[in-house]
């Protein structure tokens, strides 16, 4: 990104939407942008190649759902007039 650092994104998005749940997955190793990550408000951070059941259970972690178990989301439909 030129305009941003995916750090500075990551800030952004945090102050703008709290409740949004940020998982970073990225092919640079770099303990200090980990830490400074984590530190910001993501809830997981992958270095690439990651391990894709560790990924899923970071999905459900961030989603609050137990991995292997389905959770059922009930979206009022709109109504529509024939």
């Amino acid at each position: 990104m030129k305009q941003m650092t995916g750090l500075e994104v990551l800030a952004r998005l945090c102050s703008l939407s709290p409740q949004t749940r940020i998982i970073i997955m990225t092919g640079r190793e770099d303990p200090a942008v980990k830490s400074i990550a984590t530190q910001i408000g993501a809830v997981a951070f992958f270095l690439k190649p990651f391990d894709d059941e560790q990924f899923l259970v970071a999905v459900h972690h961030a989603l609050g759902t137990a991995a292997g178990h389905e959770t059922k989301v009930s979206l009022p439909l709109p109504a529509i007039r024939l």
